[in-house]
């Protein structure tokens, strides 16, 4: 198996990354996603028509060719086309939601209706994006729509049901604290950010409408393309996902499902030329580049008609292997593979154990480092820590130090490990190795600013 994944992710990085800097064992595809090159072409080609001749862009081409990304995105999804609106990332959707929420509450008071509730809330959880609470502090505690906080132990369960039972468990202990039809919107990650897990999605809208939550937003950042999204199934009113992370498109794309309640209108945050004419086509925001949105449908083309093909034929993963449930591709479904064998390379070494179920993930997962000399408590620290090892082993990741009281000192570091179709077992060999030089004492580290 070795000797074919590191064969074949040879061959896909000499075809369709070879822009990649071949000093770093790039483990942070989960932030930032890679553009391979058929893409890349294709966004140069959207943005030199524009150079070329801007009026027969923006009049003709354009509207079409987001269209045509925004059909794509909707087959994918399982979701009527004029659900869909195309978005900069999950974080700007998240302000058109909380945008739509404040606006709503404004127009009711405005106009004298009573609220069902005196005290109205937003439930959300201890580990959502911290780019999300800032986006709801903003917007909805102008209309005093308080947060309800989940809290979400930390670390999951091995099992993966155990673990979905406990989230669950958490979030309908939360609904019960305050009356019914109180909850204004419910917000929860499909797959979490930091730490690094998936959601029971559909388990969890499902309590929220026996609870009469009024509506949900589901952040779905890191989902589409590395796992399977199935919009009616799910049952939320608003979905959204990075297309530029787990799919291969230009930054910034992304996109919004959104189903407000009936006679309600939602818009963009940026009111332009085309305000009012229904979120999907208020995309104009005034002249910028829109070639990454553009380049949404060359992306899933790529996946489907290039990078799939090439792993059946090179034989990376068989028709038994790919879940078809689970991943929307066969590219889904080797990454995953090849995650597997990762994380238990360096599990297997280091001695440590995954801190949630490793049978739900995809290709992105919080993996605990063996102690270090250096007590890390935060994510602070762990900053710290993940600058060390760029400059000193060239290995880029994201880190992160919580309390475990399973450790003498109390604390545990956590690798985010990110798994994507260019990663090599050379990468995971440097991070594997450069963790243990530091566990051994051979090669030094410490705090700035920390006490000897």
């Amino acid at each position: 198996m070795a000797e074919t994944l590191d064969r074949t992710t040879a061959e896909v990085n000499r075809r369709w990354f070879p822009h990649h800097c071949k000093k770093t064992a790039r483990l942070n595809h989960g932030s930032f996603g890679s553009v391979p090159t058929p893409v890349h072409d294709a966004q140069q080609a959207y943005q030199a028509n524009w150079r070329r001749q801007p009026d027969q862009v923006y009049f003709f081409d354009q509207q079409k060719q987001l269209e045509r990304s925004r059909a794509e995105i909707a087959r994918l999804i399982n979701c009527d086309v004029a659900e869909v609106a195309l978005m900069d990332n999950v974080t700007f959707a998240a302000e058109v939601v909380m945008q739509h929420v404040m606006r709503r509450a404004v127009e009711r008071k405005f106009a004298g209706e009573q609220a069902a509730h005196e005290q109205e809330y937003v439930l959300c959880n201890n580990w959502i994006y911290p780019g999300i609470r800032n986006v709801i502090r903003a917007n909805l505690a102008l209309v005093d729509i308080k947060p309800l906080i989940v809290q979400i132990p930390f670390p999951l369960p091995a099992e993966s049901k155990e673990a979905d039972d406990l989230i669950l468990r958490q979030y309908e202990e939360a609904l019960t604290t305050v009356p019914q039809g109180s909850i204004r919107l419910a917000v929860f990650d499909h797959i979490s950010s930091v730490p690094a897990a998936p959601f029971p999605v559909q388990r969890l809208v499902q309590a929220c409408r026996a609870h009469n939550v009024q509506e949900v937003f589901v952040d779905g950042a890191h989902a589409v393309g590395q796992v399977s999204i199935d919009i009616q199934a799910i049952g939320a009113d608003y979905y959204s996902s990075n297309v530029h992370k787990w799919l291969f498109s230009p930054t910034s794309s992304a996109f919004l499902r959104f189903k407000p309640r009936e006679g309600e209108e939602m818009h963009h945050i940026v009111a332009s030329l085309r305000y009012g004419q229904g979120l999907a086509k208020e995309y104009w925001m005034g002249t910028r580049d829109y070639s990454p949105l553009q380049a949404i449908y060359d992306a899933i083309q790529f996946v489907e008609k290039e990078l799939d093909p090439f792993l059946l034929e090179s034989t990376a993963l068989t028709d038994e292997e790919w879940d078809h449930e689970k991943f929307p591709f066969r590219y889904s479904a080797w990454i995953n593979k090849k995650f597997l064998a990762f994380h238990r390379i360096l599990t297997e070494t280091w001695g440590t154990v995954m801190p949630s179920p490793v049978a739900d993930i995809g290709a992105l997962a919080f993996v605990e480092l063996p102690q270090l000399p250096v007590v890390m408590k935060d994510g602070a620290d762990a900053l710290q820590f993940r600058h060390f090892l760029r400059k000193k082993f060239a290995v880029e990741g994201v880190f992160d130090s919580r309390a475990n009281a399973a450790r003498p000192s109390g604390y545990s570091t956590y690798i985010r490990l990110s798994v994507n179709v260019y990663t090599t077992s050379k990468d995971i060999e440097r991070l594997r190795d450069a963790v243990l030089s530091v566990a051994s004492g051979e090669t030094p580290f410490s705090l700035a600013g920390a006490q000897s």
